[in-house]
């Protein structure tokens, strides 16, 4: 099986909640900004990730570098 179609569904999933920490970053607090995070990325990224470890890691890459980029905008890093 491969899990490249559904990790792009995953990436395609979470990336507008990316955009929306980006946004909201400038009205909410990092607690919030959590809170919105653990509910929108982390579920979805989460979710069924034990068996992903046949997927090739550059389909991975992908949701790793939206994570990445969530939690700088929690934490006010550039991105």
């Amino acid at each position: 099986m491969k899990w490249n179609l559904h990790i792009e569904h995953i990436v395609k999933k979470i990336s507008p909640y990316v955009f929306l920490l980006r946004r909201l970053r400038k009205f909410l607090n990092s607690n919030s900004l959590f809170t919105i995070y653990s509910a929108y990325i982390m579920s979805n990224v989460i979710y069924v990730n034990s068996i992903w470890n046949k997927a090739e890691q550059k389909y991975l890459d992908k949701i790793d570098i939206l994570v990445k980029k969530a939690i700088k905008l929690i934490h006010n890093y550039p991105v």
